[in-house]
């Protein structure tokens, strides 16, 4: 099993996009139809996806409009305002906001989370696409509140990547810190994946994001 530092997971997806000419947006449609892919299996009935800035938030994105061609029942909750967005996350919203999938802005100014509390209690699953590996320390306001909210409801999560709040290299976790049932690690398993608690990280999969990772690793 191959397993990667979070430095390392940033090197890989440059490396596909300067090296073997793999465009990022495919990367990020491929590690979102993966996740959704796995979320699927678990047969769910309404899904509530948590989006942050970055490509994390992005990854969530696709999953949200796979989960909604699939005829599963989706909202979206993007963490920032839409001006916020950039790059392939804000393709990704665009997409999102054009075919009329339900997307709602949580900001300091605005924090939403009555609603998001009560959109949570109708899911069976949550996608916690909040903070990636770039992510350093105790996760800032509204991300903590939300992380804590998402603990609070018990349901079901798959974690992108890694759940938010967790140290990918060496599986420390802040205080406010996602609990997966499911955490889909992109092309190879971060090391703090196999390190953490079992109660933060649940089952791990890696998904193939379209690279030949043998070549890459």
């Amino acid at each position: 099993m191959h397993t990667i530092t979070c430095a390392q997971a940033r090197q890989f997806d440059t490396l596909a996009v300067e090296k073997y000419g793999v465009p990022s947006i495919v990367l990020m449609e491929n590690a979102g139809r993966g996740l959704t892919d796995l979320l699927c299996r678990q047969n769910p009935k309404r899904v509530v996806v948590c989006c942050g800035k970055g490509n994390n938030g992005g990854d969530g994105f696709v999953i949200a409009r796979h989960l909604d061609l699939r005829d599963i029942p989706v909202d979206v909750f993007a963490v920032g305002s839409a001006e916020q967005y950039k790059g392939d996350a804000l393709v990704n919203l665009n997409i999102l906001l054009k075919l009329g999938i339900n997307v709602q802005f949580i900001s300091e100014s605005a924090p939403n989370l009555e609603n998001l509390a009560s959109t949570l209690e109708k899911a069976d699953w949550i996608v916690d696409a909040l903070l990636g590996t770039g992510a350093k320390g105790q996760p800032r306001a509204p991300f903590d509140s939300v992380i804590n909210l998402i603990n609070k409801t018990n349901k079901k999560v798959l974690a992108v990547d890694l759940p938010s709040g967790l140290n990918g290299d060496d599986g420390s976790h802040t205080t406010s810190c996602i609990r997966a049932t499911l955490t889909g690690s992109m092309g190879a398993i971060k090391t703090g994946l196999i390190q953490a608690d079992f109660s933060i990280v649940g089952t791990v999969s890696v998904i193939d994001i379209g690279v030949y990772p043998k070549e890459l690793l």
